[in-house]
């Protein structure tokens, strides 16, 4: 019987053999002229026969395609010798190919692009680093700068992180060198040190990226990058932007300002960029998150309206011209809609929230919106009918089910209902033990309930696995304050907690209450200030109130306490310090 063959096995010879088909060319006088291929008849048989019996008996097809790679010295050849190679998950036969090809045609960049990927594959980082070279010598001079950026970022599967930054530190050195010194590459070689958590070398790497040249883009990104964990590359990423204002870069660093709790000055930024580009939608949905965290709610209404007014404008106008012009981005205006919502929720008027949630999803398809709707009900007293519509949401992986817990155990919570929360939680860490988020959210929930041991036990575990978050060390180092004891540990965890994150309000005010227990009442004071200063919070007013109360300055403490009630006429703390101290507002 004679076996058949598709039209795709004649097209994967083909294409493995590109002058298989006939070539068109055309004549002096415009005429096609027909030129035959120089593929003779025996070739063609070899290849056909060898895909036919690629999927049977791979090593004869590998053998077949590596003879015919060798003897016409063509990367397609190697390309598939490879190919079927890696499909039997024969690796060291991938790799001896792809080396082969790389030998055979040395200025094919494709043969040592598929040599990293079969390294990486193999874990074998260490033999990475020539084939990189090469990769990056072949790479035209205009493009260099860039395929540097992306080292380690190509890399990042390298489970190592140290190995990782070796290999692209001699990666990079030879565009670290005095005559062909690049900015790019020092940066290179500093994001894979911060990826292996050595900062110090990632900010040594830094300052002579910095020295080379004071107002490259990268330079500046890269310390705004950095800042959170090294304050003094700050000065640098200032350096850049004085020397080089770009937009991107302001907003970069205005974004870091935000996260780590220095909104103030993010403003300030921000509103720098908007006098420069009032147009530069972005910027205005950057406000107005900074300004809702400050609770300035005017203003921050204003900055979002002026993000849906872009928005929409580039929506109308994009859909006339049906493609985006270049130099034009086209931005969601949901994303200002549901600003909107988080203002509307501050002011307490959630009929006008939901109404902005409504636009901004108005098939009810996208979940993340209906657990927000969900929220408002809560807080409007209707926690059942809101927890059975987050359950009603529908799961297409196992995130959306740990996602869909998280969101019922928040509802429950606005809703006072501790207990029905934690059930939920403790279900939930059952089914996603490792989730560190989740973890965190049940510990917080059983200091509620009382269950002390079991929040300490949650805190001291995502503090061995998260020694750089300072979430665990703040609410272990506050609870014990607030109980009044164990004193001195808790202030070795909240001095702890204020090293990975100096400027956040809310550890400060933590401290502060510390403070306060010991009987410190002159630093408790500074620091709750400090904290309110930065945040207008309720609880933290609750605490700077108490403090002002009990050192006999009572009509700011009543007037604190006022504005806080305004604010946030719910809250739990304030309503139990009212009631504890006997205020009446």
């Amino acid at each position: 019987m004679i076996r058949k063959f598709s039209m795709a096995v004649f097209l994967a010879v083909s294409t493995c053999f590109p002058f298989l088909t006939l070539c068109a060319q055309t004549l002096p006088d415009g005429k096609p002229a027909v030129v035959n291929s120089s593929l003779d008849a025996q070739l063609f048989y070899q290849l056909l026969i060898s895909e036919v019996r690629a999927k049977q008996e791979p090593g004869y097809a590998y053998q077949v395609y590596m003879q015919l790679a060798k003897q016409h010295q063509n990367g397609q050849l190697y390309k598939r010798s490879v190919d079927i190679a890696l499909q039997a998950r024969a690796g060291e036969q991938a790799l001896a190919a792809a080396r082969a090809w790389h030998q055979s045609l040395p200025q094919d960049k494709q043969a040592l692009e598929y040599i990293v990927q079969i390294l990486l594959v193999l874990n074998r980082p260490q033999m990475l680093v020539e084939p990189l070279r090469g990769i990056i010598q072949l790479t035209p001079i205009a493009q260099r700068q860039q395929v540097l950026l992306s080292l380690p970022r190509a890399l990042i599967r390298i489970a190592d992180r140290k190995i990782m930054a070796k290999v692209v530190d001699e990666v990079t050195k030879p565009w670290r060198e005095p005559l062909t010194n690049l900015p790019e590459a020092w940066v290179a070689s500093a994001h894979a040190w911060l990826y292996a958590s050595d900062t110090d070398q990632a900010y040594q790497q830094l300052k002579q990226a910095f020295q080379l040249d004071s107002s490259a883009l990268v330079v500046g990104l890269l310390a705004v990058e950095i800042m959170s964990v090294l304050p003094e590359a700050e000065a640098i990423a200032k350096q850049v932007l004085a020397a080089n204002p770009d937009h991107v870069l302001r907003l970069s660093y205005a974004s870091k300002l935000m996260s780590i709790s220095r909104t103030a000055e993010a403003v300030q930024q921000l509103d720098i960029l908007l006098k420069k580009d009032a147009k530069n939608a972005m910027a205005w949905l950057s406000l107005a998150t900074a300004q809702l965290d400050l609770l300035q709610l005017d203003a921050a209404q204003s900055a979002a309206q002026n993000y849906i007014d872009i928005a929409e404008s580039t929506q109308v106008n994009n859909s006339i011209l049906e493609t985006v012009p270049e130099g034009r981005s086209s931005w969601d205006p949901s994303l200002g809609y549901l600003k909107m919502a988080q203002i509307y929720e501050q002011r307490h008027q959630l009929d006008q929230a939901d109404i902005w949630l409504q636009k901004a999803d108005p098939g009810a398809q996208k979940s993340n919106i209906q657990i927000m709707r969900a929220y408002l009900m809560a807080m409007q007293g209707q926690w059942m009918q809101a927890r059975l519509a987050v359950q009603q949401l529908p799961e297409t992986e196992p995130r959306d089910t740990l996602v869909k817990i998280k969101a019922e155990a928040y509802v429950l919570r606005k809703a006072g209902q501790i207990g029905l929360a934690f059930d939920v939680l403790s279900k939930g860490s059952s089914r996603f033990p490792n989730d560190t988020d989740l973890m965190y959210e049940l510990g917080m929930v059983a200091e509620q309930v009382g269950k002390f041991e079991q929040f300490e036990a949650l805190m001291r575990q995502l503090i061995s696995q998260l020694p750089e978050q300072a979430n665990s060390f703040n609410a272990l180092g506050y609870s014990f304050a607030d109980r009044g004891i164990r004193l001195d540990e808790a202030r070795l965890l909240l001095t702890k907690a204020i090293q990975l994150q100096p400027n956040d309000p809310f550890i400060i005010d933590s401290m502060g209450w510390l403070s306060f227990r010991e009987g410190q009442f002159e630093e408790a004071l500074t620091l709750l200030k400090q904290a309110y200063a930065l945040r207008k919070d309720t609880e933290i007013a609750a605490h700077l109130g108490e403090v002002l109360w009990y050192i006999g300055q009572r009509d700011e403490a009543v007037s604190i306490w006022r504005d806080a009630q305004q604010r946030d006429p719910k809250n739990s703390l304030l309503k139990s310090t009212l009631e504890r101290l006997k205020v009446k507002l």
